[in-house]
């Protein structure tokens, strides 16, 4: 889903699919996205009796950052995406 995600943004933004990964990277203090095994060790962690005392809580996998559906300006530039599209990669980023 992701991949498919970065694929229709990159065509709807004018960018490529690579400049997509780099801008969403560099919003994480990691400057990388969550990998799909990382949020599937958390709900094997929750579905495990060492769990047990873990009730009603909602639990974030985020990488350190609080989550926006923007792209920040700056992490656009430092992904390579030429200014004049960066208005439209960031509107794409909100759909």
């Amino acid at each position: 889903m992701a991949e498919r995600s970065a694929k229709t943004e990159a065509e709807r933004s004018g960018i490529s699919v690579e400049q997509v990964w780099r801008a969403r990277a560099a919003i994480y203090p990691q400057n990388r996205v969550l990998e799909p095994r990382e949020g599937a060790q958390v709900i094997a962690f929750l579905c495990s009796d060492a769990a047990g005392g873990v009730n009603g809580e909602a639990i974030t996998v985020s990488l350190g950052a609080i989550w926006s559906p923007v792209i920040p300006t700056r992490a656009l530039r430092d992904a390579g995406v030429r200014s004049d599209l960066q208005p439209l990669a960031r509107n794409a980023a909100i759909r």
